[in-house]
């Protein structure tokens, strides 16, 4: 199995397969063992994104294929450390290596200056070669680190999905529930208006009334109004109170979406090409370094019998051999420029992955605690604490109680009466066929037992059925009929009508709702005889199916043609039937299926708008906060280029050539020529005193020219004719490219300072300063022993800084016996003669300072420094003051100056320039001498 380490990059192979760990601490020992990662801290992760634990490992084992596995492996520590402070540690740093420049071979070459070339070509190979491994390494490491995050992010979103899963389950419940709940707090004071207007029916109440009760029970009497109002403010306050935590759960389950949604976007975000590109160029130049330093060998090593080539090797060899060396040299200072900026690549990554890798892991912790929240709001709805909406749906239900009880009270007294109508006519039934059965056996008593000699034993008397169809005692039972349920329906329809009369506005009644339910009980009264055929015709059916199978099974006799058409004709009908609901039943289906179709559309296409909506409003809010800064970088460079590129518009490339062509023509003129030239030869010296200025191009890279204040006439008229304008342009826009390019490096790095700087100095705004006091410093002032309205700050080698006194301070100093406060201002004072604390001439400083009396101020950000002359110590206060109180503006080239200085990582190297010929940077310079003179 691999182990990949998350931060570094790095990748290890354990031989051991995972079966042949015993237990899942014995996996966990030996990632240890191999990572240096201590045992408590080891977070492993497959590259699925599913954290191992034991479970996850007997899944794992329990695979038919055994294949290797790969596991992620993060530390636990890193995840709440400084990322500022471990990242240094991590960073890598490449070793230097002197780069040793070719070596010129002379003319004529001799054998010690082609060994000591092939030497040095040997040497390039083998440094190239080391550097085109670590190149690959270093990609590899680059691709681990980017699928570590993204591993780990996968991991982030399989805990989400389920939180989410757990979300959308609980609104469906809460909603429900909710929904019910407030629905049973807004209509219980109607329905104890309306229970106390039902009156009860007289024989559903438990005992008879008595005779001194004139007035009718009703069923808000078995209710009592103040407890149950007291159970419904109750259950208000915890409805609330479920309602705000619920609420605060969705907004919190909202805003970590949005969180995860931004983190998924900053990850994919990263992208590798720049380092695939810087790779691809090492691959791309490593194999042609190769081929020269075979040919340098080639050239120069001792032929087949040893003897040198020295004297062989002509001059357009020896050329050929120092050209061959300038282009090893080129493609090995490309090899090691590229490796740095992989390095940086590595470096920045380091540095990205562990911040994505902090928020993963912060995020999932608020996943984490938004599961056990949803966990609480779940346990709620079942709490005791809500056992109240349980009385207050008792009282909704009352009503439909009492009117259910009462159609159950008539259902029941039909029933008595279709019960004993039917037993009657069975009676009967059964009477009739005993009596034919009585009548067949004396037949055959008469006309064939009398033809045998004996007396045959058989049953004489047919058996009998005997059903008593007396009724029971009905004086204790109460009876109801139809009339019941009409005048009980009459009471729930007056009342509907009156509560509708008193608020017209009102969308819904208890009470119809109520009145349509009992509705239905009531029309299933008239279901009883349809019951009662059913079932015997289910029971007369199963009597005939047993005797045609018996028959069947006993006589072997082929069905009667009467019983086969009647069954024919029956199936037939049922055919026909069952074909009629399949197509009614497909019909249903068709149109639920459409609806369904289209509802699911409209909900989709909603969703998806809203969530396009959600995405654009995230992103351009997040691409306007990370951009502004970039944005305005890259305006100011687009400007500059935009002016570069106007100089060169195609009118004075236009204008350039008619001034070439004047001065060619010029040229034959004779003795005119020197006064036509003269002008253009002094802005040519002009221009070239400017470009010796600082602020002119750095050329000390380039070739060394010939200065043109030694140049004639005829040279400057001969390099004009020469210029290649097209050329020239396009070597300018080369350089404004490379310009470009380096810029932004430049800017990433500044921008990576800025934040170390700030941080370093909001760490030295909060300590107290003991020397070298300046304004913004915090210090620390004690009483002094010459008076007390004098107190001095605290130093260490640094006395004679006092706080100037004043009124407010001096009631501060009466009631405390030291003070914190933050200078604001230094004035510099001599003792003058007469003063009893110090000797005349002695310097001292007197500090205006602020906070003391209120912490909160000291933590502000300094107001503007009030700067004081001081001919030994100003200079040095008022530049630590500024630093302190602020950073500096960045650094922005100047408009006038094409030359560029860059700093990167600290480390003044100047970054090699394009290197330009020198033909061409001579017309270059009389380019723009024309140029300056044709434009006003």
């Amino acid at each position: 199995m691999r182990l990949i380490v998350s931060y570094c990059g790095r990748e290890i192979e354990v031989k051991q397969t995972l079966w042949q760990f015993q237990t899942f601490d014995h996996f966990l020992d030996c990632v240890s063992l191999a990572t240096g990662i201590l045992y408590d801290s080891i977070i492993c992760i497959t590259k699925q994104g599913v954290q191992v634990n034991e479970d996850v490992m007997d899944e794992l084992l329990q695979q038919k294929l055994h294949t290797d596995f790969e596991f992620y492996v993060y530390d636990r520590e890193l995840l709440y450390a400084d990322v500022d402070a471990i990242v240094p540690q991590l960073e890598m740093e490449l070793e230097p290596r002197i780069s040793v420049p070719p070596p010129v071979l002379p003319m004529p070459p001799t054998p010690r200056s082609l060994d000591v070339l092939v030497a040095w070509a040997r040497d390039a190979q083998l440094a190239s070669e080391a550097r085109h491994a670590s190149a690959v390494e270093l990609h590899t490491c680059i691709e681990r680190i980017h699928a570590s995050t993204c591993v780990g992010l996968a991991n982030l979103q399989s805990h989400t999905d389920g939180i989410k899963n757990a979300v959308n389950k609980l609104e469906e419940i809460a909603s429900r529930e909710l929904a019910s709940m407030e629905d049973l707090l807004k209509r219980h004071e109607l329905d104890l208006y309306v229970l106390s207007r039902i009156v009860i029916h007289p024989k559903l109440l438990g005992k008879a009334p008595e005779e001194s009760e004139t007035r009718q029970r009703t069923l808000g009497d078995y209710v009592s109004a103040t407890k149950m109002r007291m159970v419904a403010e109750v259950c208000g306050k915890e409805l609330e109170q479920l309602q705000e935590r619920y609420a605060a759960t969705l907004q919190t389950e909202f805003h970590l979406s949005v969180d995860l949604a931004d983190l998924v976007s900053e990850v994919e975000q990263t992208h590798l090409g720049p380092s695939t590109e810087t790779l691809t160029q090492i691959q791309g130049t490593y194999p042609r370094l190769l081929e020269a330093v075979h040919k340098i060998e080639a050239q120069c090593l001792p032929d087949d019998n040893g003897w040198p080539v020295a004297d062989k090797l002509s001059a357009d060899d020896v050329a050929q051999l120092n050209t061959m060396a300038k282009g090893v040299s080129d493609d090995e200072a490309t090899i090691v420029q590229s490796l740095e900026c992989l390095t940086s690549d590595r470096n920045e990554l380091v540095h990205r992955h562990l911040n994505l890798v902090q928020d993963i892991s912060s995020l999932q912790s608020d996943y984490a605690e938004l599961g056990a929240a949803l966990a609480e709001i779940d346990a709620a709805f079942s709490s005791p604490k809500l056992d109240g909406f349980k009385h207050l749906t008792r009282l909704k239900k009352m009503l439909w109680a009492y009117g259910a009880s009462l159609i159950e009270g008539v259902r029941r007294s039909e029933f008595t009466r279709l019960f004993m109508d039917k037993a009657q006519r069975l009676a009967e039934l059964m009477a009739q066929f005993s009596e034919a059965e009585l009548m067949r056996r004396k037949e055959h008593a008469v006309h064939v037992m009398a033809q045998l000699p004996w007396e045959v034993v058989i049953d004489t008397h047919p058996p009998a059925l005997d059903i008593s169809t007396k009724r029971r005692e009905t004086r204790s039972t109460h009876t109801f009929d139809r009339e019941d349920i009409t005048s009980f329906f009459q009471q729930l329809d007056a009342l509907d009508a009156e509560i509708s009369d008193a608020d017209p506005s009102r969308s819904w009644s208890p009470v119809s709702e109520v009145r349509y339910e009992l509705q239905q009980l009531a029309d299933r009264l008239d279901h009883a005889q349809d019951t009662f055929t059913t079932i015997a015709r289910r029971e007369l059916q199963l009597d005939d199916d047993d005797v045609t199978e018996d028959g069947s099974e006993k006589s072997g006799a082929p069905p009667s043609p009467h019983r086969s058409q009647r069954d024919d004709e029956a199936l037939r009908r049922q055919l026909v039937l069952a074909h009629e609901r399949t197509q009614r039943l497909e019909a249903e289906l068709a149109r639920r299926t459409a609806e369904w179709s289209d509802e699911r559309q409209a909900l989709q296409l909603a969703a998806d708008t809203a969530q396009s909506r959600l995405e654009a409003s995230v992103r351009s809010d997040l691409a306007q906060s990370i951009n502004d800064p970039v944005a305005a970088q890259l305006a100011r460079l687009g400007e500059r280029m935009r002016t570069l590129q106007v100089n060169g518009d195609a009118k004075d490339v236009e204008r350039l050539r008619t001034d070439l062509a004047n001065a060619q023509a010029q040229l034959g003129q004779g003795s005119s020529l020197w006064q036509d030239v003269r002008p253009l030869v002094a802005r040519t010296k002009a221009l070239h005193a400017y470009a010796r200025a600082p602020d002119a191009l750095n050329l000390a890279d380039l070739p060394q020219e010939v200065d043109d204040a030694e140049m004639s006439e005829a040279e400057t008229l001969a390099a004009l004719r020469t210029l290649d304008v097209p050329q020239f342009y396009t070597e300018m826009y080369s350089r404004l490219e490379w310009l470009v390019a380096h810029a932004r490096r430049w800017q990433k790095s500044s921008r990576s300072t800025q934040e170390k700087y700030n941080v370093l100095a909001a760490a030295a705004r909060e300590k107290l300063s003991v020397a070298h006091f300046a304004p913004g410093c915090l210090a620390l002032f004690l009483p002094t022993r010459f008076s007390n309205n004098y107190w001095a700050a605290f130093n260490v080698g640094d006395p004679n800084y006092y706080v100037r006194p004043t009124d407010s301070l001096a009631q501060y100093m009466a009631k405390h016996e030291w003070l914190v406060a933050r200078i604001t201002s230094v004035e510099t004072c001599v003792a003058q003669p007469g003063n009893e604390c110090m000797s005349a001439g002695t310097t001292y400083y007197l500090l205006d300072i602020e906070g003391y009396e209120d912490p909160a101020v000291l933590l502000r950000s300094p107001g503007p420094v009030r700067r004081v002359s001081d001919p030994f110590h100003g200079a040095a206060r008022t530049s630590r003051s500024s630093s302190l109180s602020g950073s500096a503006a960045p650094w922005q080239p100047r408009a006038d100056a094409p030359q560029l200085a860059l700093t990167v990582d600290g480390s003044a190297q100047k970054l090699a320039t394009p290197r330009v010929p020198s033909t061409a940077t001579q017309a270059l310079t009389r380019i723009q001498r024309a140029s300056s003179s044709a434009t006003p």
